[in-house]
């Protein structure tokens, strides 16, 4: 596409643009996208779909953890459900275990996990402000959760979940 130079006083690359054909320029080009949300770009995209709990804890409370690109939902009638949207914070990834595992490997293994935690917004679920996500590296469909309050401290260890169809 031919963008003809004209007299006007915005030079780029010494010739110079009417500001409708550089605007068209940039907008062809992606110089002009939506600003960035606080979401960052990850290297593997998380593990998006249905996910149940499989211990005690995660089908008492958890039933079937929902993980879209914009929310995070889980939860039933009983035992209060949560919907947020989140921001994403990765973990250092490749670790033998991940952060508050309370039941360690038993034996020496190979499995390492990808660990991210979603800070919900607009605040926490009930004490509940970050969710963790342990992502076995193994290619299987399953994860660990774990929730934190505000403060940092375990508030849910939820075992394994297991992806639904």
């Amino acid at each position: 596409m031919f963008i003809p130079c004209s007299s006007r006083p915005q030079a780029f690359f010494g010739c110079s643009f009417s500001i409708g054909s550089l605007a068209l320029l940039a907008l062809l080009l992606g110089g002009f996208s939506a600003p960035a949300l606080a979401t960052p770009i990850l290297t593997n995209p998380l593990p998006f779909g249905r996910w149940r709990g499989e211990s005690t804890a995660g089908m008492a409370v958890l039933d079937v953890l929902t993980l879209t690109p914009e929310r995070v939902r889980w939860g039933n009638a009983y035992n209060g459900r949560c919907d947020r949207a989140y921001i994403v914070e990765e973990l250092p990834s490749g670790q033998v275990t991940y952060p508050d595992n309370l039941v360690p490997p038993a034996s020496p293994t190979d499995l390492r996990f990808r660990v991210v935690r979603l800070r919900l917004q607009p605040g926490p679920c009930g004490r509940d402000a970050k969710v963790q996500l342990a992502i076995p590296l193994d290619g299987s469909d399953r994860m660990f959760v774990n929730s934190y309050a505000a403060d940092g401290s375990l508030t849910g260890w939820y075992g394994e979940l297991n992806r639904l169809p």
